[in-house]
């Protein structure tokens, strides 16, 4: 099993330019309204593990 520890976005469509995430070993939310990107944070997270 592979473990994310960040992950740092440079730009990629509707995400904040350079944001970066830290991810705990327990559990890790994402919230945000409609439209925040919360969806494409996930898919990256998927890319970033094939």
């Amino acid at each position: 099993m592979t473990k994310l520890n960040r992950l740092k976005i440079l730009q990629f469509r509707c995400i904040e330019p350079d944001l970066e995430l830290r991810f705990r070993d327990s559990l890790n939310l994402i919230l945000g309204k409609n439209g925040a990107g919360k969806t494409t944070l996930l898919n990256l997270t998927l890319l970033r593990q094939e």
